[in-house]
């Protein structure tokens, strides 16, 4: 099954570590958690290189597994990032040939 990773994105001004926000989260989690490969973890600092356009900044990530990027984007439905009014990006992980 192909593998997705989410890229939760946040303002500057977003606070984080709420004791029912991360409540939100875990209850969302625990909705989708048999697509759940890798839980991820949240940002702290970030700096940014090169050519990035964008009025947020990178809050976190997951690594989910689904059907398709349709399918994907249906499991991050309920993401407390959206509800918050702030983003999440969705990219599909591709496998990379390694040289012997």
């Amino acid at each position: 099954m192909p593998q997705y990773v989410f890229s939760y994105h946040r303002s500057d001004e977003v606070v984080t570590g709420d004791p029912e926000v991360a409540a939100e989260w875990m209850q969302w989690f625990g909705s989708i958690q048999s697509h759940v490969v890798e839980m991820g973890a949240p940002v702290g600092e970030t700096r940014r290189l090169g050519n990035v356009d964008s009025d947020q900044i990178i809050g976190g990530y997951s690594i989910i597994s689904a059907d398709s990027l349709d399918h994907a984007a249906e499991l991050a439905a309920g993401c407390p990032v959206l509800k918050a009014g702030q983003g999440l990006e969705i990219g599909e992980l591709v496998e990379v040939p390694t040289h012997a």
